[in-house]
C-alpha cells in the first residue's frame, strides 16, 4: 500500500458585506464592519488577489 503524503487544508475564507455605499451615503451603518464602500472593497479585492487568492463558485465550495 502507497501513502500519499498529507497535504495541509488551508480551508476557505468566507467574507460577507451587506451593503456597498459612498461615504456620503451611508448614515445608518458608520460603524458596521458589513458596510464598505466601493473603493475600500476594490483595495480588499485587489489586495487578495495580490496574496494569491483566488474566488470560487458555491458549488466548488460544497
Amino acid at each position: 500500500m502507497t501513502r500519499k503524503k498529507a497535504v495541509a487544508d488551508k480551508g476557505v475564507v468566507a467574507i460577507m458585506y451587506h451593503h456597498f455605499l459612498k461615504k456620503e451615503e451611508n448614515n445608518l451603518f458608520l460603524d458596521a464592519s458589513t458596510a464598505v464602500q466601493p473603493s475600500e472593497f476594490e483595495w480588499q479585492m485587489n489586495y487578495l488577489k495580490a496574496e494569491g487568492y483566488v474566488t470560487i463558485d458555491m458549488n466548488t465550495m460544497e
